[in-house]
C-alpha cells in the first residue's frame, strides 16, 4: 500500500504513519483492529513523502484451534492513519483461495520505507 504524506503546516512535524488490518468475515473471533505496520516521518514545512508499506499474507493469519497460523478468504479491511482512531484512508481486500497455513513464515510486522521527500510545494 502507497501513502503520501504532506506537511500542510509551517513548522517541522513528524507523524507515524500506522497502516491497520480489520477481518470483515463473519464467525471467526479476532481483534477487532489489528496494527500491522509503521513508518515515522519527520517532514519540514511543504515537504512531502511517499511511503510503501509491504504486507506479507502472514500478517492477516490468526491461530487456529489446532496451533496453527492460518489465513482464510474473505473481505479484509486496510487503513491507514495517524492513530486507532483516525484512519481516513481505507480500502478492501478480498482474499481469494483456499485456507493458507502460514505458521512457518509468521510476520508480526509490514516493511515500509520512504521513496521520496519533496519541497518546493506551492
Amino acid at each position: 500500500m502507497t501513502v503520501t504524506v504532506i506537511n500542510s503546516g509551517s513548522r517541522t512535524g513528524t507523524e507515524v504513519v500506522q497502516l491497520y488490518v480489520e477481518d470483515e468475515a463473519l464467525g471467526i473471533s479476532r481483534p477487532a483492529l489489528q496494527l500491522a505496520g509503521f513508518q515515522r516521518i519527520t517532514l519540514e514545512p511543504s515537504q512531502e513523502a511517499t511511503l510503501v508499506f509491504t504486507l506479507q499474507l502472514a500478517l492477516l493469519a490468526y491461530l487456529s484451534l489446532e496451533g496453527r497460523w492460518i489465513v482464510e478468504p474473505g473481505p479484509m479491511s486496510i487503513s491507514v492513519g495517524a492513530s486507532s482512531d483516525d484512519r481516513p484512508l481505507r480500502t478492501l481486500l478480498d482474499v481469494t483461495g483456499g485456507t493458507a497455513d502460514v505458521t512457518d513464515s509468521r510476520a508480526y510486522l509490514t516493511e515500509s520505507k520512504s521513496l521520496t521527500l519533496t519541497a518546493d510545494l506551492p
